[in-house]
């Protein structure tokens, strides 16, 4: 049976990138498979049942999702709703106010502290929990579901307003003052002391003092996270809001947010990320993506600044000798297109 558990726990083989629960909602259509299916996550075991319940499939569905597309009666759904929700919000994450262990994340990735690598990981658990001593409280932190509904509406509108004056901010500063900027936000951050993931990632910014570290958002997922020497093979994640360091090759261990509403009450719960579906956008330091954007659109008018033929335009041949006005346009396109010959001769 554990073979079989893992096999589509793991690496889903079936339609759609579906594990074997995801399966086994579709097809149910009577209350002998509903029994079938309670009687499936009680076998595998409750870690188990939370790995495929938090499993998004090719198409960002988790099992729970699938439910309301059965054609079966609404009491059978409830029924149904009812059995998969225990292992849906049961969280992976830390709560807010435990520390994280340097040396047990070490350990977990068998990484020497005093390798690049090592270093990032040390680095990214110091400010997680110094950022967590900054932030003790959250409104969509799945720890904060047992929270009263007063409490929750209190940091509700202490983050809500907090984003207004961010927003504001941003169009205050200019690119080149990004330093400024972050400095501004955090104080605003700060002031409240609530924050979810994208105030976490905002103050664990500021905190690695790494110039080259950048918040990211990850799209389809209702999440942000610091990510460490991105340039790098030895780059970190640093999930001050789940109290997650990971190395980079280890995305898959990363989980992003998602809610549901539990009989009138919104819950929240984290999801395992997904590759095809999730990915990063840097959101901080803000670039300006209209340039970029322009400039991507059509490779075209680059062409007449090369001696290349157009297959080979990107690749290691050196450009024309050009006036100044040329060697802009071949500056910005070594740089977005990752062209090996970034200077002149």
């Amino acid at each position: 049976m554990k073979s079989s558990i893992q096999k589509h726990l793991f690496n889903p083989t079936l339609e759609n990138g579906n594990n074997y629960l995801h399966d086994m909602i579709i097809n149910c259509s009577s209350s002998s498979d509903i029994e079938k299916i309670k009687f499936y996550i009680r076998k595998i075991g409750f870690e188990n049942a939370r790995q495929m319940t938090q499993q998004q499939n090719d198409r960002g569905e988790l099992p729970f999702d699938l439910i309301n597309t059965l054609n079966i009666e609404e009491k059978d759904k409830n029924t149904l709703k009812k059995i998969i929700m225990p292992s849906l919000l049961a969280s992976d994450v830390s709560g807010l106010s435990i520390k994280l262990s340097s040396k047990t994340v070490l350990n977990e990735y068998k990484v020497k502290p005093s390798s690049p690598l090592g270093k990032n990981l040390i680095i990214a658990c110091e400010v997680i929990n110094k950022t967590r001593e900054l932030i003790t409280r959250s409104e969509t932190h799945p720890s904060t579901n047992q929270d009263s509904k007063k409490d929750r509406n209190e940091k509700y509108h202490i983050i809500t307003e907090n984003r207004q004056k961010i927003q504001q901010l941003k169009k205050e500063y200019t690119s080149k003052q990004q330093d400024q900027l972050l400095e501004k936000i955090v104080s605003v951050i700060e002031s409240g002391g609530a924050g979810n993931c994208y105030e976490y990632s905002m103050i664990a910014k500021k905190l690695s003092n790494n110039k080259s570290a950048i918040v990211c958002e990850i799209t389809k997922g209702d999440h942000t996270i610091l990510w460490i020497d991105p340039t790098s093979e030895h780059g970190v994640i640093c999930d001050a809001w789940a109290g997650r360091a990971l190395p980079i090759g280890e995305i898959a261990k990363l989980s992003i947010h998602r809610q549901v509403d539990d009989n009138g009450t919104i819950k929240h719960y984290t999801a395992a990320f997904h590759p095809k579906l999730n990915h990063f956008k840097q959101i901080f330091p803000i670039v300006p993506e209209k340039p970029i954007l322009e400039i991507k659109q059509s490779k075209e008018p680059l062409k007449q600044y090369y001696s290349l033929a157009p297959q080979t335009i990107f690749g290691s041949l050196k450009p024309k000798k050009c006036f100044s006005t040329e060697r802009e346009r071949i500056r910005i396109n070594n740089r977005i297109f990752n062209n090996p010959h970034r200077g002149f001769k």
